[in-house]
């Protein structure tokens, strides 16, 4: 691996002897209990892809990423950044990890992703974040770091912003860099997603540049970059107020919260290599958000009243949560290079927010029994309220610890502030050593949804087989078990009773706080509709235990069922014609079946197809009997239909043949004969001439009469 060419390695080498045989696996353990107070029995995940190569560092930085998916559980983000890549050895990479109901969801929902140009020694990975939503489109968004890529010259650092989306995380951005990013400035070594620093209604981003050069060399400085509906908008450039060279202001970052209450986030800077109390004592700074978002005028500094040199105080920096329930959240902050307790045992530090911001004075916090170069203070975190107490507890790594093993310690938030006796140690089933347990922490969320925070954890040398040393994160569930019975309170009915079966009188499954059919029958609520199977005295039955849909008073649905349970199924909901398609389904007729939506219209005179319009072809408007879909020619008129007989001289196409047939009679009569192949008719010898034949007859007899008088 490149070591970095001017930023601090806070990572303490592996000594140097033998390796020792790691465990025979063939595949990473992806579930097993975890025997610690609070997270006694809980489920935990060890996340290691198959595909993992030796020394990949996995783990070295993890964050939680919001809802990157938008399907209301949190994401976990993991950098690997000694990852090799396409033959660049230690290009980096990062995986995404999809909260689910189960914890984690299944393996081949496991981004990987990857730098689009990457080369080798970007450490692509080294520190992750989420951002939450910078372009508002209802996904959470999150930045990658590639501290030592060359975009700026050598090991100038560079950013790469991921859009959330339905499907996950998208691909990273091009690379991102400070209009001043210089070679040596490692922007992105450490990154925090504070949210809204200058109150424009988007999230914003710090980005720390620790080899920056402005005010020395390694004296360091942080970049704020704000949100925009197109990512990231223009980068603020910040120094300590006090800056100096070597410093390395800006290593690491975290979001502290509202630590003065003002309601605007505020941002914790860790300077490890400060010398105030001695030379690489280190000190840290509160950063307070507001009108116009973070600046130097608006810092506070602090350092450890019994710091020493080499302490290293602010290699790890978190916001704490509200550890005292007072309305102010606090911070925590890390000192691994500490001897307090030991030779580089490490140690870690909390001060309080308050309404004037943070307290100077804070609350060292050693391990329980300090082990040499432990390193205890690489990694701090919040617990959340793990103990499930109004109290913030915090979380402190020594990743070294137990021959390089490692360890976490949950210490206990009070009224009065951090205890910082009694802490408790958290430590896998398969823990091994040279895993580097603890090098990184999270609280990432309730990631299976019941009703707690869980943690993750880094564990960057983590074994994945005999020969195989990839790094890995845990995700541990925490479970309270308030009556020791060996059920968390998220399952136990009771969590104040050990004896079997206390809170589910019925033994039906459901809690009697939440069992709606408590002591009248065993079986409960088969189908969940909040109606008992066996109602009991006093209580209707659920008519159908099978069908959520139907209970007593349900709303009726349309599919022939009694929903309402009260004996009856609508008329509306018969199909009594046999079509198929009941009343209430839109059967505008249910006695016939040639009638119901989308039937074919068939000339009956009827509304066939239901659309509430009977065609006008199909309709009688002479009253003759004949529809025009059934050949009436002119429905106007009665005397005009298929079935009608020609009609003498009414020059009228009485029968629809296409022909008007008429003869010489004067009017029709029954006697008329027919005379022609269609129907036509003429007045026969008994009938009475027609007006054209009478006009004939008084031609005949002008002839005659005019004969006779020539003769």
């Amino acid at each position: 691996m490149r070591p970095p060419s001017n930023i601090v390695s806070l990572a303490l080498l592996v000594a140097c002897g033998s390796e020792p045989t790691a465990p025979d696996s063939s595949a990473p353990v992806k579930r097993f209990a975890v025997a610690t107070d609070p997270f006694q029995s809980a489920d935990a995940f060890k996340l290691m892809p198959a595909s993992a190569d030796n020394d990949d560092a996995l783990g070295f930085a993890i964050a939680a990423a919001g809802d990157i998916d938008g399907d209301g559980r949190p994401d976990l983000v993991a950098g690997a950044p000694d990852a090799d890549v396409a033959g660049s050895p230690d290009a980096g990479e990062a995986w995404v990890y999809y909260g689910d109901s189960a914890g984690i969801a299944p393996v081949s929902r496991e981004t990987r992703v990857r730098a689009s140009i990457a080369s080798a020694g970007d450490a692509f990975g080294r520190a992750v974040t989420g951002m939450g939503d910078v372009d508002l489109d209802g996904f959470d968004d999150v930045v990658i770091a590639a501290p030592l890529a060359d975009n700026a010259g050598t090991d100038s650092g560079a950013l790469h912003l991921l859009r959330g989306g339905s499907t996950g995380i998208g691909a990273p951005s091009a690379a991102i860099v400070a209009m001043d990013t210089d070679a040596g400035d490692a922007l992105g070594a450490a990154l925090a997603g504070p949210g809204d620093l200058d109150g424009d209604g988007r999230p914003d981003l710090v980005a720390g540049a620790p080899g920056d050069a402005t005010a020395g060399a390694n004296a360091g400085a942080i970049y704020v970059f704000s949100g925009t509906s197109a990512g990231l908008g223009a980068a603020a450039k910040i120094l300590a107020p006090d800056a100096a060279a070597g410093d390395t202001f800006g290593l690491a970052l975290g979001a502290a919260g509202d630590v003065n209450g003002d309601g605007i986030p505020d941002v914790v800077i860790g300077a490890p290599r400060d010398d105030d109390r001695g030379n690489n004592a280190g000190a840290i700074y509160v950063a307070y958000g507001g009108s116009g978002g973070l600046s130097a005028a608006r810092m506070d500094k602090i350092t450890a009243a019994d710091g020493a040199a080499g302490d290293l105080l602010g290699a790890a920096v978190a916001g704490a949560g509200d550890i005292n329930d007072d309305g102010f959240d606090d911070i925590v902050v890390g000192a691994p290079g500490s001897d307090a307790g030991a030779p580089g045992a490490g140690a870690a530090y909390v001060f309080l927010g308050s309404s004037t911001g943070i307290s100077t004075t804070g609350t060292r916090l050693l391990a329980p029994s300090p082990a040499t170069d432990a390193a205890f203070g690489t990694s701090v975190a919040t617990a959340g309220r793990a103990d499930g107490d109004a109290f913030a507890d915090v979380l402190v790594g020594a990743p070294f610890e137990g021959g390089l093993a490692g360890a976490v310690y949950r210490f206990e938030g009070t009224a009065g502030g951090i205890l910082a006796t009694g802490a408790t140690r958290l430590v896998p089933s398969d823990l091994y050593a040279k895993d580097a347990f603890g090098f990184a922490l999270a609280l990432c969320g309730d990631l299976d949804g019941d009703g707690i925070d869980d943690l993750a954890v880094g564990a960057r040398d983590s074994f994945l087989d005999t020969t195989t040393r990839p790094g890995a994160v845990y995700v541990f569930s925490p479970c309270l078990d308030g009556d020791g019975d060996g059920l968390c309170a998220g399952t136990d009915c009771d969590d104040t009773d050990p004896a079997a079966g206390a809170g589910d009188a019925d033994a039906d499954g459901v809690c009697d706080g939440d069992d709606l059919c408590i002591g009248d029958d065993a079986s409960g609520d088969t189908d969940g509709d909040g109606w008992c199977d066996d109602g009991g005295t006093g209580t209707p039955d659920d008519c159908d235990p099978t069908d959520p849909a139907t209970f007593p008073g349900a709303d009726e649905a349309c599919d022939g069922l009694d929903n309402d349970c009260d004996g009856i199924v609508p008329s509306d909901e018969w199909d009594a014609d046999g079509d198929g398609v009941r009343a209430c389904d839109g059967d505008c007729d249910d006695l016939d079946a040639t009638v119901l939506p989308q039937a074919p219209e068939l000339c009956d005179g009827r509304d066939n197809d239901c659309d509430g319009v009977v065609p006008a072809d199909e309709r009688d408007v002479d009253s003759d009997g004949v529809l025009v879909c059934a050949g009436d020619c002119d429905d106007a008129d009665p005397r005009v239909n298929p079935l009608a007989c020609e009609t003498c001289a009414d020059e009228i196409d009485n029968d629809c043949d296409g022909d008007v047939d008429e003869g010489a009679c004067v009017v029709p009569r029954e006697d008329a004969k027919r005379i022609d192949d269609q129907g036509g008719c003429a007045c026969s010898s008994a009938e009475a001439p027609t007006t054209a034949g009478l006009a004939t007859l008084a031609a005949l007899a002008g002839m005659v009469l005019a004969r006779r008088r020539r003769a």
